[in-house]
């Protein structure tokens, strides 16, 4: 597959060589995990991560946050390499769970009622909170904020510039 950098990536080397990748499809990112001998995380791994045994309203615990310190806004996020100095990192180091841009989970989206079935079998569960382009509005769930994520070419065309949003992570069983 093709993967075509973002619109808003910016062009020179050293102002995006931190950004994390997106414009990923689902199934490039699950292929790519699966042959480092991972996967992707389940939506119940993610959040485990994300919230902790402390069930964490974010990562880092509850205090709150500015531009500066988590990479959710799509104008800073040009300018704004993620840095250990981040807000955004759990008390274990692993860093950048709602801000940068939002991951792929190896789940089908379901609504908020998770024994209900699949939303779509076209659509996989994305969490992390989504790149705002204004930066007015922050989603109040905190570490729960989940969303569906297009996760193959038959979806409608205006949801290929939400992947642009879309990044990944492995995770590897011990």
């Amino acid at each position: 597959a093709t993967i075509k950098p973002p619109s808003w990536l910016p062009k020179a080397a050293a102002a995006h060589a931190k950004l994390p990748a997106t414009n990923v499809p689902w199934s490039v990112a699950l292929s790519f995990c699966k042959g480092m001998g991972g996967d992707l995380p389940s939506e119940a791994e993610w959040e485990w991560v994300a919230r902790g045994p402390e069930d964490r309203y974010f990562p880092w615990g509850r205090d709150a946050f500015g531009p500066d310190q988590v990479h959710i806004f799509a104008d800073r996020v040009l300018v704004v390499a993620v840095t250990s100095a981040t807000l955004d990192r759990t008390a274990s180091g692993i860093s950048d769970l709602l801000g940068n841009a939002q991951e792929w989970t190896r789940n089908a989206f379901r609504g908020a009622d998770l024994s209900d079935g699949p939303k779509s079998a076209t659509h996989k569960a994305v969490r992390g909170w989504p790149l705002n382009t204004d930066g007015r509005s922050n989603p109040a769930e905190g570490s729960t904020y989940r969303s569906p994520g297009c996760a193959d070419a038959t979806c409608a065309a205006g949801e290929a510039r939400a992947l642009e949003r879309i990044g990944f992570r492995c995770v590897a069983t011990e």
